[in-house]
């Protein structure tokens, strides 16, 4: 019997995955836990499949993570990143295996050193496997492997749009605070071998996503590739650039230039405030609102090597059947897939590994296809 336990289970990837979970035979049982324990419980009633059931959980609360998660073959965590190590620590202590949607850098290179603990545990961590990093990450891999020989560049590149948004001030594709992580923090890129760091925002350039996106401007933002490629590759170039939804791109930009994105506490008439802080309090109190169905991402990865250069693109719109947007099932449907490969033992290894060293290509998209994914390119 397989059980998979969801942390971050009402967020706003958590449900979609909960759903996908529930249409694979492998996954006998969905555990949908959460700080939020009634929106837990509210996702595991519509979208469990009658397979789930819910508690209210916070994962950093190790003692009680660790009852919870007892019996557990699986740890599918897509919470905030910042919580990965103390996940991959309940994991351990309880015997399971371990599956995230990406640690932004620098906790993807901490996550990374506890490869020892989990081979010796038995256990399986990947690292790594939302849309990107993840997607992108096996599609890279593929990509490499077609190529042969040495590879010297690699650009992934990523746009979400959603022709029918739904009405709010700030309606985010996915976690609020990971997104103004990824546009306020210093953005690493791998040049001839080193890790540099550019200012936040920095323009990367128009990329030409295709179909249906076409040229759009994007920049360089934090990621989990930049922190693995290297090692997993050899390539001495790496970089992550975005392509948001203008209209939201200017309204983060506001909030960053206002400071609202700050971390560090400033004085207001006597009382220290977390500039975040109240901005995300503030954004809680909003009406909860998602991405419209009409929603879609897609991605592109470029490689350049030795032998010639490699372009894969995919995307992802929605399916009838499922009530999320293309851009939510484009993070939420691998992480699913991958899961029920791990119940399945189709993934038979142990240790720490990120996605692109141990998910099979073929396997994984022909999977995806259900959930509106398509790939298109040539290696």
């Amino acid at each position: 019997m397989s059980t998979v336990a969801v942390i971050g289970a009402a967020g706003i990837i958590g449900p979609a995955i909960v759903a996908t979970l529930a249409e694979h035979d492998a996954v006998d049982e969905i555990r949908c836990l959460d700080r939020d324990g009634d929106g837990a419980r509210a996702v595991a009633k519509r979208h469990g499949g009658g397979r789930a059931r819910a508690a209210a959980l916070d994962i950093t609360d190790h003692d009680a993570a660790v009852a919870a998660l007892q019996g557990s073959t699986l740890l599918l965590n897509t919470a905030a990143y910042r919580i990965n190590l103390a996940a991959m620590e309940v994991a351990l202590e309880a015997g399971a295996h371990y599956l995230d949607l990406g640690g932004l850098y620098h906790v993807t290179r901490e996550q990374v050193k506890l490869d020892l603990r989990f081979r010796e545990a038995g256990l399986l961590a990947v690292l790594g496997m939302g849309s990107t990093p993840g997607k992108t990450n096996v599609m890279a891999a593929h990509a490499v492997a077609g190529l042969g020989g040495r590879v010297d560049r690699v650009v992934v590149a990523a746009a979400g749009r959603d022709p029918d948004p739904p009405s709010g001030p700030l309606v985010a594709p996915y976690a609020m605070e990971t997104i103004l992580d990824e546009l306020s923090m210093p953005t690493p890129v791998v040049r001839d071998g080193e890790h540099v760091f550019l200012e936040p925002l920095t323009d990367a350039g128009t990329v030409e996503f295709g179909e249906p996106v076409g040229a759009a401007p994007t920049i360089y933002t934090i990621h989990s590739e930049q922190a693995t490629f290297t090692d997993s590759f050899g390539a001495r170039d790496v970089s992550f650039q975005l392509s948001l939804n203008p209209v939201f791109l200017d309204k983060i930009r506001l909030l960053t230039d206002l400071g609202l994105a700050g971390t560090d506490q400033v004085d207001v008439r006597g009382t220290p405030v977390v500039p975040r802080q109240l901005l995300l309090a503030l954004l809680a109190r909003l009406p909860k609102a998602s991405p419209s169905h009409e929603a879609f991402g897609i991605h592109r990865v470029e490689v350049y090597g030795e032998h010639g250069t490699a372009v894969i693109e995919c995307v992802t719109r929605s399916v009838d059947r499922l009530e999320f947007g293309g851009g939510v099932l484009s993070t939420a449907c691998p992480p699913a897939v991958v899961a029920d490969m791990i119940c399945r033992g189709e993934i038979d290894r142990h240790g720490v590994f990120p996605s692109e060293q141990v998910v099979p290509f073929h396997a994984l998209f022909e999977r995806l296809e259900r959930y509106g994914v398509t790939v298109r390119g040539a290696v």
